[in-house]
């Protein structure tokens, strides 16, 4: 919190009739400026999401960062200090027997602007699972917002290189989740698990296609020649129980929409995702009613 107190926002020089717009590239030591605040914005984002969001979004201007983009930065500077509040990671929640899950949600906005590099938000949340509701009482146990490293050619694309992402995290998870409840003797025994012996993962995301997709009884033709291995990556984990659910909610109630774009002033969407000074992160109740459980397209369909 002391730090992001000494970070200050880009100093504009002012020069009376220079013909400079937003659209103007910045001057090297005010481009030297923005590179120091961006970055340490990302730093950030070790204990926060939206910071880490911040900075990779933001990251992405440089080289030659504009004036316009340079005051879409100081906006969201001033509303992260507004909303800043550190995530710390604490062993001692949920403890007492509880039966817990993994909950991952994942989102993606496909770059139409710089490139074909989407940026791609998930977040994994441990869960009591209750078996009523979707998520009930919450922590967020992990988090990631950066470009793909992939170049996604399709909003579907997009959205499921995102998943895959966020799906690898929550499978070792799951596996060091494991060890620190059993006594695990060589790393064989983990590649030799039973899937019912984890922490159940359920997946969610709001992307309809790439949903349908992933319930079909087969994969059919894609227009990328690499999205069906990620897809049949995907189908796999569900069909061997490493996937427990998929579901599918609005587009409007998901939680890492906000780590995957800034609206017209620079500022996040914050909306979804809220968090208190417990540590225990929460989603609305909105959300939770929105969830729908979906196992078959044509249930998909009827959900409409």
């Amino acid at each position: 919190t002391a730090y992001l107190k000494t970070l200050n926002e880009v100093n504009l020089s002012k020069v009376r009739g220079d013909g400079r717009t937003v659209e103007s590239a910045l001057t090297a030591e005010e481009t030297t400026d923005y590179r120091s605040h961006a970055c340490g914005i990302a730093w950030v984002g070790v204990t926060s999401p939206l910071a880490q969001c911040v900075g990779s979004l933001y990251q992405t201007y440089l080289p030659h960062p504009t004036i316009g983009q340079a005051r879409m930065l100081n906006n969201c500077l001033r509303q992260l200090r507004e909303t800043y509040t550190p995530l710390v990671f604490r062993r001692c929640l949920f403890r007492g027997g509880k039966k817990l899950r993994l909950l991952m949600v994942s989102d993606s906005s496909l770059a139409n602007r710089l490139g074909k590099y989407a940026q791609g938000g998930a977040l994994v949340f441990l869960c009591e699972d209750t078996g009523e509701e979707l998520s009930g009482p919450t922590l967020l146990f992990w988090y990631s917002s950066r470009k793909s490293r992939r170049v996604g050619t399709s909003s579907k694309h997009c959205e499921t290189l995102a998943m895959t992402v966020g799906v690898e995290r929550s499978t070792m998870i799951q596996s060091v989740y494991y060890e620190l409840e059993h006594k695990v003797t060589h790393a064989r025994e983990l590649i030799d698990l039973n899937n019912n012996s984890l922490l159940p993962l359920d997946v969610a995301t709001d992307a309809e296609d790439l949903y349908a997709t992933l319930i079909k009884p087969a994969v059919g033709q894609e227009e990328n020649a690499t999205l069906p291995i990620y897809i049949a990556a995907l189908r796999q984990d569900r069909d061997e129980g490493r996937i427990r659910n998929l579901y599918w909610f609005p587009t409007a109630e998901m939680p890492a929409n906000e780590l995957t774009k800034h609206n017209a002033d620079g500022t996040l969407p914050i909306g979804k995702l809220q968090e208190d000074h417990t540590q225990r992160w929460r989603v609305t109740d909105c959300w939770r009613r929105c969830a729908v459980h979906i196992q078959t397209e044509r249930e998909l369909e009827l959900a409409h």
